[in-house]
């Protein structure tokens, strides 16, 4: 009965409406840039880290971006955006079902195991994120899938073999434009993942598919034309 209830509960995502639910795992600055991105349509983000608030606050949160002030500006705007920010938990491993992860399995800031609900899952590739990763096979850069041929050139996000855990290469020195783009760039296919996998298909499938759809735009045209004519 209660594997029959933990079944329905991650199911259920599909009947919450249109706000689509995202767990980006490790406070890192392209999370934080991607978190920014998909905030700002509507989604419904959290943020998951391993260290206390008051560890990051001691820490700080990376020692490679060229502008420090660009920790706190990003900060304030996913605050104000709604983001949730969930500090000093353990990230464990991921559930799947096929291709697809339904859930993340932490110990949460109460030490108190936990299982957490997305739609979409995005996790930076650090030695906090790493066991859940693992669990999944997944422990190096090299494992990371590019978008499409425009992408290849971004090592930093790319996708994995599940359809809806997209990663991104974590803790390293980069600056703040590469931070914005790559951002900017996985909430791109995060919001639209159909677009990544049309481009993932060969040339000759997406040459049939734009004159297939021309075709059928080239039609639709005539068919108006004609209508305000006899009109």
């Amino acid at each position: 009965m209660a594997d029959q209830d933990q079944t329905n509960d991650l199911k259920s995502i599909e009947n919450r409406g249109n706000k689509m639910r995202v767990i980006l795992l490790g406070l890192e600055l392209i999370n934080l840039s991607t978190a920014y991105h998909l905030a700002e349509i509507g989604y419904e983000v959290t943020l998951i880290e391993e260290r206390t608030e008051a560890e990051i606050k001691r820490d700080g949160l990376s020692v490679y971006i060229e502008n420090h002030s660009f920790i706190h500006e990003m900060d304030n705007k996913l605050r104000e955006l709604g983001v949730h920010f969930r500090y000093g938990c353990k990230a464990r491993k991921f559930v799947t079902e096929g291709k697809v992860v339904r859930s993340l399995s932490i110990i949460n800031e109460y030490n108190y195991e936990e299982t957490l609900v997305a739609d979409r899952f995005v996790a930076a590739l650090d030695y906090k994120t790493r066991p859940a990763l693992k669990s999944l096979n997944i422990s190096s850069p090299s494992q990371f899938k590019p978008f499409n041929n425009e992408h290849y050139h971004n090592s930093l996000i790319g996708k994995s073999n599940y359809s809806n855990l997209f990663l991104n290469v974590g803790q390293v020195m980069i600056g703040r434009t590469a931070v914005s783009q790559s951002g900017k760039q996985l909430a791109d296919f995060i919001y639209n993942p159909s677009f990544a996998e049309f481009y993932d298909q060969p040339s000759f499938i997406k040459e049939g598919f734009l004159k297939i759809f021309s075709g059928l735009s080239n039609t639709i045209q005539k068919f108006f034309k004609v209508a305000l004519i006899t009109n």
